[in-house]
């Protein structure tokens, strides 16, 4: 199994999942596309069946969490400080400070994700079922499914029937409410507030978002952070 994704998409859920039912020495795990393409020509020339997970999130509350997630991390684009620092921070500060580099994150690497990844597994995930949340592609013996993190349990549970997935146990981990930021985490989204067009210019027009999400399902999920 190769968990494959970019950070804060459910992968330590995946990842502890796959080594708690099938054993850790089976799993591996990357965010980079250059280690994942290394690991699927290895892998996929020495294995019966070669299994590539890989999750996407609506893109603004991804960044949120990366960003809380990074908060203290100095070999991170979204380093603030040390703890104490973090916490002497007020929320207006934080999302000004999420606000200016939110931009050239997504820029720079959230943008391009599905373009770098189809590149990588030399497929397209073309007509995602947008209502289904997950889809499937295979190649000979190496298999890629793809999921929306808000359509996880639906995902989970279609894979009772799939032959390489069924005996997946799901294991909730790296949850927010167990952080130590957890109580600013939840002023900061309480508090957080961005226009309906520069949502759609910063957010909205990202190629994964355009192929995963419908305007009814992106209303649901950014409601409480638009303005107007």
């Amino acid at each position: 199994f190769i968990v494959y994704q970019m950070g804060k998409v459910g992968s330590s859920t995946i990842q502890r999942s796959l080594k708690e039912t099938y054993g850790s020495k089976w799993v591996l795990h990357t965010h980079d596309h250059e280690t994942a393409k290394e690991y699927i020509e290895k892998w996929g020339t020495r294995c019966d069946a070669l299994i590539v997970i890989t999750g996407f999130r609506e893109p603004l509350a991804r960044c949120i969490s990366a960003y809380f997630q990074n908060l203290t991390n100095p070999q991170n684009h979204w380093y603030v400080g040390k703890k104490k620092q973090v916490k002497d921070k007020s929320v207006e500060w934080l999302i000004n400070d999420f606000n200016a580099k939110a931009v050239p994150h997504i820029q720079n690497r959230i943008g391009p994700w599905l373009q770098d990844y189809e590149r990588t597994i030399q497929q397209e995930m073309k007509d995602f079922p947008k209502e289904q949340g997950y889809q499937k592609a295979s190649s000979d013996n190496v298999h890629f499914y793809v999921y929306k993190l808000e359509s996880m349990t639906k995902f989970y549970e279609a894979m009772s029937d799939d032959p390489h997935l069924s005996k997946l146990k799901l294991v909730n981990s790296n949850k927010s409410e167990e952080k130590w930021y957890v109580d600013l985490y939840r002023e900061f989204k309480k508090e957080f507030l961005i226009s309906k067009s520069d949502y759609d210019a910063i957010y909205g027009n990202i190629g994964f978002v355009r192929r995963f999400y419908d305007e009814d399902e992106l209303r649901n999920l950014t409601g409480q952070y638009l303005r107007d």
